[in-house]
Protein backbone atom coordinates (compact mmCIF):
# COMPACT_ATOMS: atom_id res chain seq x y z
CA UNK A 1 0.00 0.00 0.00
CA UNK A 2 0.92 3.43 -1.02
CA UNK A 3 1.52 6.61 1.43
CA UNK A 4 -0.66 8.24 -1.09
CA UNK A 5 -3.42 5.80 -0.04
CA UNK A 6 -2.60 5.11 4.10
CA UNK A 7 -2.70 9.12 4.34
CA UNK A 8 -6.49 9.18 4.05
CA UNK A 9 -6.66 6.15 6.54
CA UNK A 10 -4.35 7.31 9.25
CA UNK A 11 -4.24 9.68 11.74
CA UNK A 12 -1.00 11.18 10.68
CA UNK A 13 -1.22 13.53 13.89
CA UNK A 14 -0.25 10.61 16.33
CA UNK A 15 3.41 9.49 16.68
CA UNK A 16 4.26 6.84 19.24
CA UNK A 17 6.14 8.53 22.60
CA UNK A 18 8.84 6.30 22.34
CA UNK A 19 9.08 6.59 18.78
CA UNK A 20 12.83 8.37 18.85
CA UNK A 21 14.08 4.69 20.10
CA UNK A 22 12.79 2.90 16.95
CA UNK A 23 15.94 2.02 14.96
CA UNK A 24 16.33 0.29 11.89
CA UNK A 25 13.99 -2.35 10.93
CA UNK A 26 11.78 -1.54 13.64
CA UNK A 27 11.91 2.53 12.70
CA UNK A 28 11.15 0.92 9.17
CA UNK A 29 8.42 -1.15 9.89
CA UNK A 30 6.91 1.61 11.74
CA UNK A 31 7.21 3.39 8.66
CA UNK A 32 5.76 0.81 6.09
CA UNK A 33 2.56 -0.05 7.96
CA UNK A 34 1.61 3.97 9.36
CA UNK A 35 2.86 6.04 6.01
CA UNK A 36 3.63 3.21 3.07
CA UNK A 37 6.22 1.17 1.65
CA UNK A 38 7.37 4.20 -0.93
CA UNK A 39 8.16 6.54 1.68
CA UNK A 40 10.07 3.13 3.83
CA UNK A 41 11.99 2.03 0.84
CA UNK A 42 13.13 5.83 0.18
CA UNK A 43 14.54 5.84 3.78
CA UNK A 44 15.79 2.64 3.95
CA UNK A 45 17.56 3.24 0.92
CA UNK A 46 18.94 6.62 2.60
CA UNK A 47 20.02 4.23 5.33
CA UNK A 48 17.93 7.19 7.70
CA UNK A 49 17.57 4.45 10.38
CA UNK A 50 15.35 6.11 12.55
CA UNK A 51 13.88 9.70 14.11
CA UNK A 52 16.08 11.63 15.30
CA UNK A 53 17.83 11.30 12.23
CA UNK A 54 15.07 12.59 9.80
CA UNK A 55 14.81 15.62 12.33
CA UNK A 56 18.12 16.60 10.94
CA UNK A 57 17.71 16.94 7.84
CA UNK A 58 14.99 18.22 5.67
CA UNK A 59 12.02 17.47 3.22
CA UNK A 60 14.78 18.85 -0.15
CA UNK A 61 17.54 16.75 1.06
CA UNK A 62 15.79 13.76 1.04
CA UNK A 63 14.50 14.21 -2.63
CA UNK A 64 17.29 15.22 -3.77
CA UNK A 65 18.17 11.52 -4.35
CA UNK A 66 16.36 11.66 -7.48
CA UNK A 67 18.58 13.39 -9.44
CA UNK A 68 21.09 10.64 -9.62
CA UNK A 69 21.08 7.97 -11.87
CA UNK A 70 21.56 4.20 -11.04
CA UNK A 71 19.67 0.78 -11.47
CA UNK A 72 18.66 1.45 -7.92
CA UNK A 73 17.21 4.81 -7.80
CA UNK A 74 15.22 4.02 -10.74
CA UNK A 75 14.05 1.03 -8.54
CA UNK A 76 12.95 3.51 -6.28
CA UNK A 77 11.73 5.89 -9.14
CA UNK A 78 9.39 2.95 -10.03
CA UNK A 79 7.88 2.93 -6.31
CA UNK A 80 7.92 7.24 -5.45
CA UNK A 81 7.21 8.36 -8.51
CA UNK A 82 5.28 8.21 -12.02
CA UNK A 83 6.71 8.50 -15.32
CA UNK A 84 5.32 11.51 -17.34
CA UNK A 85 7.56 11.01 -20.84
CA UNK A 86 10.00 9.37 -22.10
CA UNK A 87 12.63 8.95 -19.51
CA UNK A 88 11.15 11.47 -17.10
CA UNK A 89 9.58 11.18 -13.70
CA UNK A 90 7.79 12.93 -11.49
CA UNK A 91 7.74 12.38 -7.78
CA UNK A 92 4.36 11.51 -6.62
CA UNK A 93 2.31 13.98 -4.07
CA UNK A 94 1.37 11.44 -1.66
CA UNK A 95 5.27 11.03 -1.17
CA UNK A 96 5.86 14.33 -0.97
CA UNK A 97 3.07 14.89 1.75
CA UNK A 98 4.27 11.99 3.89
CA UNK A 99 7.47 13.25 4.07
CA UNK A 100 6.72 16.61 4.83
CA UNK A 101 3.64 15.58 7.02
CA UNK A 102 6.33 13.13 9.31
CA UNK A 103 9.05 15.35 9.35
CA UNK A 104 7.00 17.99 11.08
CA UNK A 105 5.12 15.38 13.43
CA UNK A 106 8.63 14.22 14.71
CA UNK A 107 9.62 17.86 15.20
CA UNK A 108 6.73 18.82 17.63
CA UNK A 109 7.35 15.47 19.16
CA UNK A 110 10.63 16.45 19.91
CA UNK A 111 9.67 19.51 21.28
CA UNK A 112 6.81 18.27 23.23
CA UNK A 113 8.81 15.60 24.91
CA UNK A 114 11.77 18.47 25.82
CA UNK A 115 9.17 20.53 27.30
CA UNK A 116 7.88 17.79 29.49
CA UNK A 117 11.91 16.97 30.65
CA UNK A 118 12.60 20.84 31.37
CA UNK A 119 9.38 20.22 33.37
CA UNK A 120 9.97 17.58 35.15
CA UNK A 121 13.94 19.39 36.25
CA UNK A 122 12.65 22.15 37.33
CA UNK A 123 10.23 20.03 39.72
CA UNK A 124 13.38 17.49 41.06
CA UNK A 125 15.31 20.80 41.07
CA UNK A 126 12.66 22.54 43.49
CA UNK A 127 12.84 19.06 45.51
CA UNK A 128 16.38 18.99 45.56
CA UNK A 129 16.77 22.66 46.85
CA UNK A 130 14.07 21.99 49.90
CA UNK A 131 16.25 18.95 50.77
CA UNK A 132 19.27 20.67 50.63
CA UNK A 133 18.01 23.56 53.05
CA UNK A 134 16.51 20.49 55.67
CA UNK A 135 20.25 19.05 55.51
CA UNK A 136 21.55 22.53 56.37
CA UNK A 137 18.98 22.88 59.22
CA UNK A 138 19.84 19.63 60.88
CA UNK A 139 24.02 20.79 60.71
CA UNK A 140 23.02 24.12 62.21
CA UNK A 141 20.48 22.28 64.82
CA UNK A 142 23.74 19.82 65.63
CA UNK A 143 26.12 22.92 66.00
CA UNK A 144 23.36 24.67 68.61
CA UNK A 145 23.15 21.06 70.73
CA UNK A 146 26.86 21.08 71.44
CA UNK A 147 28.12 22.76 74.66
CA UNK A 148 30.13 25.91 74.23
CA UNK A 149 32.56 24.53 76.33
CA UNK A 150 33.35 21.38 74.90
CA UNK A 151 34.64 21.31 71.21
CA UNK A 152 32.34 19.41 68.81
CA UNK A 153 33.63 15.96 67.78
CA UNK A 154 33.79 15.04 63.79
CA UNK A 155 32.70 11.20 64.78
CA UNK A 156 29.45 13.15 66.93
CA UNK A 157 28.43 14.47 64.03
CA UNK A 158 28.85 12.08 61.37
CA UNK A 159 26.07 9.74 62.10
CA UNK A 160 23.23 12.72 61.64
CA UNK A 161 25.35 14.23 58.46
CA UNK A 162 25.18 10.55 57.19
CA UNK A 163 21.27 10.27 57.48
CA UNK A 164 21.06 13.92 56.10
CA UNK A 165 23.08 12.83 53.13
CA UNK A 166 21.06 9.57 52.99
CA UNK A 167 17.94 11.33 52.73
CA UNK A 168 19.02 13.16 49.50
CA UNK A 169 20.10 10.18 47.74
CA UNK A 170 16.50 8.42 48.98
CA UNK A 171 15.12 11.55 47.26
CA UNK A 172 16.31 10.74 43.78
CA UNK A 173 16.20 7.62 42.48
CA UNK A 174 17.80 6.53 38.81
CA UNK A 175 15.42 8.94 36.95
CA UNK A 176 15.46 11.76 39.14
CA UNK A 177 19.93 11.63 38.61
CA UNK A 178 19.09 11.83 34.59
CA UNK A 179 16.98 14.73 35.39
CA UNK A 180 18.98 16.46 36.99
CA UNK A 181 22.02 16.13 35.06
CA UNK A 182 20.08 17.01 31.90
CA UNK A 183 18.69 19.97 33.98
CA UNK A 184 22.31 21.61 35.01
CA UNK A 185 24.07 20.50 31.67
CA UNK A 186 21.27 22.53 29.58
CA UNK A 187 21.34 25.27 32.20
CA UNK A 188 24.99 25.08 31.81
CA UNK A 189 24.70 25.11 27.84
CA UNK A 190 22.58 27.99 27.85
CA UNK A 191 24.60 30.70 30.18
CA UNK A 192 27.72 29.17 27.72
CA UNK A 193 26.15 30.13 24.65
CA UNK A 194 24.62 33.34 26.46
CA UNK A 195 20.93 32.02 24.37
CA UNK A 196 18.04 30.11 26.82
CA UNK A 197 16.67 28.64 23.53
CA UNK A 198 19.79 26.19 23.16
CA UNK A 199 19.99 23.32 24.84
CA UNK A 200 21.61 19.63 24.62
CA UNK A 201 19.48 16.52 24.06
CA UNK A 202 20.07 13.64 25.66
CA UNK A 203 20.53 10.40 23.12
CA UNK A 204 21.57 12.54 20.43
CA UNK A 205 24.92 15.18 21.62
CA UNK A 206 25.41 12.99 25.12
CA UNK A 207 24.31 9.51 26.52
CA UNK A 208 23.73 8.92 30.22
CA UNK A 209 24.46 5.62 32.36
CA UNK A 210 23.01 4.82 35.70
CA UNK A 211 23.52 2.31 37.64
CA UNK A 212 22.93 1.24 41.27
CA UNK A 213 25.17 -0.77 43.09
CA UNK A 214 24.13 -3.20 46.27
CA UNK A 215 24.57 -0.93 49.16
CA UNK A 216 21.97 1.78 46.93
CA UNK A 217 24.20 3.94 45.68
CA UNK A 218 24.64 4.72 42.75
CA UNK A 219 27.40 5.13 39.27
CA UNK A 220 26.73 7.21 36.50
CA UNK A 221 29.03 7.40 33.05
CA UNK A 222 28.45 10.22 30.54
CA UNK A 223 29.49 9.75 27.19
CA UNK A 224 29.97 12.60 24.68
CA UNK A 225 29.12 12.67 20.95
CA UNK A 226 32.64 12.75 20.16
CA UNK A 227 32.82 8.89 21.97
CA UNK A 228 34.71 10.60 24.93
CA UNK A 229 33.14 8.68 28.12
CA UNK A 230 33.43 10.57 31.75
CA UNK A 231 32.59 8.30 34.90
CA UNK A 232 31.24 10.84 36.96
CA UNK A 233 32.08 11.41 40.59
CA UNK A 234 29.05 11.46 43.18
CA UNK A 235 29.80 14.25 45.65
CA UNK A 236 28.74 14.81 49.47
CA UNK A 237 25.97 16.87 48.63
CA UNK A 238 24.08 14.10 46.58
CA UNK A 239 24.73 14.55 43.00
CA UNK A 240 26.85 13.75 40.22
CA UNK A 241 29.80 15.92 39.82
CA UNK A 242 29.79 17.62 36.12
CA UNK A 243 32.83 19.52 36.22
CA UNK A 244 35.07 17.47 33.83
CA UNK A 245 32.36 17.38 30.98
CA UNK A 246 31.98 20.79 31.23
CA UNK A 247 35.48 21.42 30.56
CA UNK A 248 35.58 18.96 27.98
CA UNK A 249 32.58 20.86 26.01
CA UNK A 250 34.61 24.53 26.42
CA UNK A 251 38.16 22.81 25.37
CA UNK A 252 37.48 20.58 22.47
CA UNK A 253 34.64 22.65 21.02
CA UNK A 254 32.91 19.11 19.82
CA UNK A 255 29.77 20.55 19.74
CA UNK A 256 29.18 23.74 17.92
CA UNK A 257 25.89 26.03 18.04
CA UNK A 258 24.55 24.75 15.34
CA UNK A 259 24.14 21.32 16.63
CA UNK A 260 22.38 22.02 19.59
CA UNK A 261 18.67 22.44 19.93
CA UNK A 262 16.92 25.50 19.83
CA UNK A 263 13.20 25.81 20.51
CA UNK A 264 12.75 28.46 18.49
CA UNK A 265 14.23 27.73 15.71
CA UNK A 266 12.06 24.31 15.27
CA UNK A 267 8.78 26.30 16.11
CA UNK A 268 9.69 28.53 13.52
CA UNK A 269 10.48 26.13 10.84
CA UNK A 270 7.18 23.93 11.70
CA UNK A 271 5.09 27.30 11.12
CA UNK A 272 6.48 27.74 7.90
CA UNK A 273 5.92 24.34 6.84
CA UNK A 274 2.52 24.45 7.84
Amino acid sequence: MSSSTLSRNINQNYLPDDIFIYNNERFYDYIKQSYGDDLAGLLSFQAIRNGLHLVETSYDDILSIFQQESEEINKLRQLCCFKISNDKYEIKLGVKLAINSLINLLKIKQEEQNKRKRRASTKYTSSNVDTLKSVDQIRSQNEMTVPPTIAASPVSDAPSTQSALQLIQNRLNDIGHITDIEQRINKRWSAYKNNNDLFLSKGTHYLLEINKSINDTYACVLSCKCRTRFKLPFMKTGFFKLSAYYRHLKEKQCLTKSTAVSVSCVKDKISMNF
